[in-house]
């Protein structure tokens, strides 16, 4: 079994996957770091990607006047990035 389909197979999104789904999967999945603080996605943008955080945390934020607020921070297992799924299929908020 390839690295990436190892890599899914732990995740928690793929529990209920059948081998020829996360198959699947692997054939569209790619592995990215972020460096800490770096926004991934912009609220608004176009949104193209689910994320399966295997480590690290990340926060989801929303624009708030005058700045920035967290909704949330999300660890290692999370789900993150249905707005693909959805229309009008771009970012709610800052990833």
């Amino acid at each position: 079994m390839s690295d990436l389909r190892e890599l899914l197979t732990a995740h928690p999104f793929a529990r209920n996957l059948t081998e020829s789904d996360i198959a699947r999967l692997a054939g569209l999945a790619r592995i990215e770091r972020w460096r800490a603080r770096r926004v991934i996605f912009r609220e608004d943008e176009p949104a193209k990607d689910l994320l399966l955080l295997r480590e690290g945390r990340i926060a989801v934020e929303v624009h708030a006047p005058p700045g920035v607020a967290v909704l949330e921070s999300l660890d290692a297992g999370a789900t993150v990035g249905w707005s693909p799924f959805f229309a009008p299929y771009t970012w709610g908020t800052d990833i």
